[in-house]
């Protein structure tokens, strides 16, 4: 025979907390993925500002690489055409690179 403390529990009262323990399941859940989305996007962000250094420190380098060109050049043929010589290498590359990049976006738009 039972004790009373141990009387068994009505089918209402276990659905009840069957649904409370479900509730609070899903809440873990729901905090684990919000705390894991956190920290992705934390990395994320950390991943943005390095490169955006790092892309801002090869703009700065590629303009001493012009500017040296240009100041390298100058005792040869002239500041005026040494300045002409570096622009039309770097438009010269720069279209290279354009032509690439189009052809890329040509191949990745391509019907299949």
């Amino acid at each position: 025979m039972p004790e009373p403390e141990q009387q068994e529990q009505g089918i209402g009262e276990l659905l009840t907390r069957l649904a409370d323990d479900a509730k609070a399941f899903g809440q873990a859940e729901l905090d684990y993925y919000y705390a894991l989305a956190r920290g992705k996007l934390s990395e994320a962000s950390a991943a943005l500002w390095t490169g955006a250094v790092a892309a801002a420190l090869a703009l700065a380098a590629a303009v001493a690489l012009v500017v040296g060109s240009v100041l390298t050049l100058s005792p040869l043929v002239g500041p005026g055409w040494a300045t002409l010589i570096v622009v039309a290498v770097a438009l010269g590359l720069a279209g290279i690179m354009a032509r690439l990049a189009w052809l890329h976006v040509k191949r990745v738009l391509k019907d299949k």
